[in-house]
């Protein structure tokens, strides 16, 4: 029943059962939340073309990470969205061509020793 709906009025409103409406609530709302993740997954895949599938997959799942315990569930997916954009966006973590290395034995190390 739409909200529109309820508001003219068409009698007293039922007893219902307490919890059930709540668990049915909850586990719509991840399956809506889980269909809305895999449909931005095959988004973020056209997007980013040159992203293989596993460092898309990544991203999202490491930005619902971050989401995961909210409880408004409501904007999960677009906030999901906005975070692994970013980070598809900033492309992969660098490392230097030539990292800075001890030429010696570091101070405490086992080689160090007499």
């Amino acid at each position: 029943m739409w909200v529109a709906d309820s508001l003219q009025g068409d009698g007293p409103p039922r007893e219902r059962e307490p919890g059930r409406v709540e668990e049915a609530m909850r586990s719509v709302t991840r399956q809506d939340e889980l269909d809305a993740l895999q449909d931005l997954v095959g988004r973020l895949r056209l997007a980013y073309g040159s992203a293989d599938a596993a460092t898309v997959e990544a991203a999202v799942l490491d930005a619902y990470e971050m989401f995961k315990e909210a409880r408004i569930r409501a904007f999960v997916p677009i906030l999901v969205e906005r975070r692994a954009r970013a980070a598809l966006d900033a492309g992969p973590p660098t490392v230097p061509e030539n990292p800075k290395t001890p030429t010696g034995p570091r101070e405490g190390s086992v080689a160090a020793l007499p």
